[in-house]
């Protein structure tokens, strides 16, 4: 939530046909995003969210505002983890946003 100064970050990498978890999901104020994002390489965000956090100091070094979302990305990836026998339980598919701030799926923390 930008406007409370609540974030959530966590980092992955893409492969050919799934994604690797680098960093797992946490949360944190603005100044701990920009210390993880430090030195990240590219950043994808919103632009609002970017300013909330302060993140302009990024701009020249990865910070990528005008990405539009995309579900298609997903949906390949859904449809391997699908033919793999790869579900996951619904309660870990449940929006984050839509969520209490910093609960995680399944009620981890």
């Amino acid at each position: 939530d930008g406007r409370a100064a609540c974030f959530y970050h966590a980092r992955y990498r893409r492969t050919e046909d799934d994604l690797v978890e680098l960093e797992p999901l946490a949360t944190c104020d603005a100044a701990g995003l920009r210390a993880r994002l430090a030195g990240s390489g590219r950043v994808l965000a919103h632009a609002g969210l970017a300013a909330a956090a302060g993140l302009e100091a990024l701009a020249g070094l990865g910070l990528e505002c005008d990405c539009v979302p995309s579900a298609r990305g997903l949906l390949s990836l859904a449809r391997l983890r699908h033919a793999r026998g790869r579900l996951a339980p619904a309660a870990a598919l449940e929006p984050l946003y839509l969520r209490a701030f910093g609960e995680r799926p399944n009620g981890a923390r």
